[in-house]
């Protein structure tokens, strides 16, 4: 039995909606790969700029250290220096000699303390 006209062009008709319906969506997810491909290469070239940028900072923050620490050490042999001469004329004429430590005078030897007896042979 042959369906009647008005069921045979509802059946078309729903088949056309459907066909027109998967065609929309499969242009949707396509687009929408599409776009999800760009934003994901975007998303990455924009971290591998981030990484350059702190690879760079990393460079110039190390050589800022260096020469930081470079300056530092100059300035303390410098204030070294300047110490050293401040007290060299701070020191007035015999305070070198009268801080120096002072020789020890030979003392009193053993002979000279110690009389041996008469019987030690040699005397």
């Amino acid at each position: 039995m042959a369906e009647p006209q008005p069921i045979r062009d509802a059946h078309d008709e729903a088949r056309r909606i459907r066909h027109d319906a998967e065609r929309r969506a499969r242009d949707i997810v396509e687009d929408a790969r599409k776009q999800s491909a760009a934003m994901l290469a975007e998303a990455r070239a924009c971290a591998d700029a981030a990484l350059e940028d702190a690879k760079r900072l990393r460079a110039a923050l190390a050589k800022s250290t260096e020469a930081l620490t470079a300056q530092a050490d100059q300035m303390v042999r410098d204030v070294n220096m300047a110490h050293r001469e401040l007290l060299a004329s701070l020191r007035l004429p015999g305070v070198a000699a009268r801080d120096a430590p002072q020789p020890t005078p030979p003392g009193a030897g053993a002979e000279d303390l110690f009389e041996p007896p008469d019987w030690i042979a040699g005397r």
